[in-house]
C-alpha cells in the first residue's frame, strides 16, 4: 500500500470515527432537550435491566473486535485488514449510545440514561484510530 492510499485510509477511519461520536452526542443532545417522563406508569426497570445486560455484552463484544483489528494491523502492516474490525467495534459502542435514547423515551432516571451515554462516549474515545500509525 502506498502512502497516498495509506493516508487516504486513515483519513476515512477519522472521519467515520468522528461521524460516530457526533451521532452519541447529538442522541445525548435530544434525549436531554426533548424526551420528557411519560405520564402512564411503564415497568421501566425490566426495560434498564435488559438493556443494561445488552450492553455489557456488547462492550465484551466490541473489545474482541477491536483487539482482533490490533492484532490483524500489527501482524500484517496494514490498515485495510483491521479497518472492517474497527468499524464493528464503534457500531456496537454507539449502540449502547442508541439504548440511552431508548431510555430516555421509557423515561428512565436521567442519571441512569446518561451513565449509557457517558459508557458509549467514553468506549469511543479509548477505541480512537490515532493508534493506527502509518507503518
Amino acid at each position: 500500500m502506498n502512502q497516498v492510499q495509506r493516508k487516504s485510509s486513515k483519513f476515512t477511519l477519522l472521519i467515520i470515527w468522528s461521524a460516530l461520536l457526533f451521532s452519541m452526542l447529538l442522541y445525548l443532545v435530544i434525549t436531554i432537550n426533548y424526551v420528557k417522563n411519560p405520564e402512564e406508569e411503564l415497568n421501566n426497570e425490566v426495560v434498564f435491566q435488559f438493556l443494561s445486560g445488552i450492553s455489557i455484552v456488547l462492550t465484551f463484544v466490541s473489545q474482541f473486535f477491536y483487539r482482533k483489528a490490533l492484532r490483524k494491523y500489527h501482524l500484517e502492516k496494514s490498515l485495510k485488514q483491521a479497518f472492517p474490525m474497527l468499524i464493528v467495534t464503534w457500531a456496537l459502542g454507539e449502540a449502547i449510545a442508541v439504548f440511552g435514547v431508548v431510555l430516555g423515551f421509557y423515561g428512565i432516571e436521567p442519571f441512569k440514561v446518561y451513565s449509557f451515554f457517558a459508557a458509549a462516549i467514553f468506549l469511543h474515545l479509548v477505541r480512537h484510530p490515532f493508534r493506527f500509525q502509518d507503518q
